[in-house]
């Protein structure tokens, strides 16, 4: 539900596109909020057509935005898809496609190089161990 969501807060127009494992229907779901509310409509045409069985996918098409995001916000929203889909994009199972540019989750530097070796933890209890940097 989240990426509809943020679809309405994006634009007053979108569609959904997907296509389940193992069924031979692609289907369609086309999304203007303004005709939802003023009609008052409850439920939305689908429209089908004919698809390979193996295929597999959602896609989620803005139309009409509202504000285009640009510069550092693009970047936020490709880091935010990949951080959501990191496992997925790890073992391969997901090609995360934004504006057709295809996406890819960036593990976290870590370093071992700042070691905590016996440090006082209050009580007369010592720890040890490493420290990751984010």
């Amino acid at each position: 539900m989240g990426m509809k969501s943020a679809a309405c807060w994006f634009a007053p127009k979108w569609q959904v596109r997907t296509k389940a494992l193992g069924e031979a229907v692609e289907r369609t779901v086309r999304f203007d909020i303004a005709t939802i509310v003023r009609d008052e409509l409850e439920e939305l045409d689908i429209d089908e057509r004919p698809a390979a069985p193996n295929d597999q996918f959602t896609e989620v098409a803005l139309d009409e935005l509202h504000h285009v995001p640009v510069g550092r916000t693009l970047g936020k929203i490709k880091e935010h898809l990949t951080d959501i889909y990191r496992v997925f994009l790890r073992n391969g199972t997901l090609d995360l496609l934004f504006n057709g540019e295809g996406l890819s989750y960036e593990e976290p530097r870590t370093t071992k190089d700042a070691s905590c070796s016996s440090a006082d933890q209050g009580g007369g209890k010592r720890r040890s161990g490493n420290s990751a940097l984010v």
